[in-house]
């Protein structure tokens, strides 16, 4: 019990952990310079956190422990942020793209995966009984 307790707090130190890279960017001169694109970009990856936060609380899923999507990101706060690697909008745009591909896939695969458990067709006409369409009525 004590095992699952420790891994309870992971979304949160996930959220801490990508929290403080976005406060790390914010005062970058990418950060400064591009105040709106560096804005939209930490909001993705926080979008894509809390997706995953919800889906992992819905299914009774246990939280990954490495997120591969958030890379990316990651990677531009370590190069830009820390090493201070001369990185343009053009990079952060990049991430912000690929945010909004990795949050399509995961809500993609989401549903097609919970239609698969639910037997039902994902957007496919649903066929009815005549029992069922009198019933309808």
């Amino acid at each position: 019990h004590g095992r699952r307790g420790a891994t309870a707090f992971m979304p949160l130190a996930h959220t801490c952990l990508y929290d403080a890279a976005s406060v790390l960017l914010s005062t970058t001169l990418l950060g400064v310079t591009c105040p709106i694109t560096t804005l939209l970009t930490v909001l993705m990856g926080l979008a894509t956190l809390n997706a995953k936060m919800v889906l992992t609380a819905s299914t009774h899923t246990p939280w990954p422990a490495a997120h591969l999507d958030q890379l990316p990101f990651l990677a531009v706060v370590f190069l830009h942020g820390v090493l201070a690697w001369p990185l343009g909008v053009g990079t952060l745009r990049a991430v912000l793209l690929w945010q909004i591909f990795a949050l399509v896939m995961l809500w993609r695969d989401s549903v097609l995966r919970l239609c698969a458990a639910l037997g039902v067709p994902f957007l496919g006409e649903v066929h009815l009984t005549e029992a069922q369409r009198m019933k309808s009525r």
